[in-house]
């Protein structure tokens, strides 16, 4: 059983001596925001980008399975 008190923390705090915003992951830093607009921007481009990314794994996936996707090509010309 663990204590509490020896839990390192993790989540996204404000910073009041830096005026900015901290992502800890069990104690450590692992960045800063100058704003929490910043954070969820990011935070929002993180996971567009992994929504992008299962879906190819999935495309492709189907494709050797003699699927097809029907998705329509975007923007680099992929499908």
């Amino acid at each position: 059983m663990t204590d509490k008190a020896d839990k390192k923390p993790s989540g996204v705090f404000f910073s009041k001596s830096g005026g900015d915003y901290v992502v800890l992951w069990k104690g450590q830093e692992v960045v800063r925001y100058a704003s929490i607009e910043a954070f969820v921007e990011a935070h929002q481009a993180g996971l567009l980008a992994l929504d992008e990314s299962q879906a190819d794994l999935l495309e492709k996936y189907y494709q050797s399975i003699g699927v097809s996707t029907g998705r329509s090509p975007d923007k680099s010309g992929r499908s």
